[in-house]
């Protein structure tokens, strides 16, 4: 019991820590995050505005620098939690295909099995050809 306890602490405070640190470089991270041959492709995380353990609805908006909904791409989300060597906890991935839903959204559900930061990549194909990426930090309570 003592030991979940801590481990819920550890990943609340590891958690905060992230995303103070996001926050405070979410524009230069962002523009750090390679962009599409044109340059004209917006990606957003739309929701889930807070991760839970359980399932969790993840929706991302596709549009170009028109504003304009982009519906014929693939929409792929791979997640990792960096492994936890002292309590003896592996690196974690999970790879998410998003469906297109209209409107430039893509979304699907996924049951988050462990709390604590993930780091989220959002990849953009097009015919097989990657278009566009962008990652998130996601912090799951």
């Amino acid at each position: 019991m003592k030991t979940e306890k801590w481990f819920s602490k550890a990943a609340f405070v590891i958690g905060v820590i992230a995303l103070v640190t996001f926050s405070t470089v979410t524009t230069s991270a962002q523009k750090d995050v390679r962009r599409t041959p044109a340059r004209s492709l917006s990606i957003r995380l739309k929701q889930p505005c807070v991760v839970t353990t359980g399932d969790n609805t993840f929706e991302v908006v596709i549009e170009g620098s028109d504003g304009k909904a982009i519906n014929d791409v693939e929409v792929s989300v791979s997640f990792v939690m960096a492994a936890w060597p002292i309590k003896r906890i592996p690196e974690t991935r999970k790879d998410l295909t998003l469906r297109p839903v209209g409107d430039g959204r893509y979304s699907a559900t996924w049951n988050v099995s462990l709390a604590g930061p993930w780091q989220a990549t959002v990849t953009v194909k097009r015919g097989g050809t990657k278009i566009g990426r962008k990652g998130f930090i996601l912090v799951a309570y």
